[in-house]
């Protein structure tokens, strides 16, 4: 990422973390990373920031051949339950339930080794490449983010409390039934 990219990222996600000081949530802007990486900025609830539960926002590096009228922001958050040893087909159940009902992004279970495994919900924003990223449309998705992975969250620690996964759902009310 050249130096103007880089600096006018971090503008950008600047103008994003002021217009959240008005929200109920905190945008933390990462400067300091090392060349190799772009700048990130971070969102969550203030509360929760801290214990490391935050949305991380990156620009997809791209080629300008690849992109060169489009900028695709990156939102990611990760379920901070090590989840390993759950049920391979109730989580893929859980995760498949909750994907139904969002209107943006999408879970999915990662397996990172053998003994480590984590549910992480994914969002790409596009935007202009001749114009900033909105900050408006990062909060609201962010607020979304959230929400399921709050959801999410429940999900999964029920799940590792040992509760039925149907009975979970149920709770949720994503069984699809009315």
């Amino acid at each position: 990422m050249a130096d103007i990219e880089k600096n006018e990222l971090i503008r950008q996600f600047k103008v994003i973390a002021d217009f959240m000081e008005d929200t109920e949530l905190k945008a933390l802007v990462m400067e300091d990373m090392p060349d190799d990486m772009p700048p990130t900025l971070l969102i969550g609830l203030e509360d929760e920031i801290k214990d490391g539960h935050y949305i991380v926002c990156n620009l997809m590096p791209m080629d300008e051949e690849d992109a060169a009228y489009t900028n695709f922001l990156h939102m990611f958050y990760e379920i901070p339950y090590e989840t390993s040893s759950l049920n391979e087909l109730d989580l893929l159940r859980a995760v498949n339930a909750m994907n139904t009902v969002m209107v943006i992004g999408g879970f999915i279970c990662n397996r990172i080794s053998e003994d480590k495994a984590r549910v992480q919900l994914r969002l790409t924003l596009t935007a202009d490449v001749e114009e900033a990223i909105n900050p408006s449309t990062v909060c609201e998705c962010a607020c979304m983010i959230l929400n399921y992975a709050s959801t999410m969250e429940e999900i999964v620690s029920g799940l590792l409390a040992g509760m039925d996964l149907d009975t979970i759902l149920e709770a949720e009310e994503l069984t699809g039934e009315e």
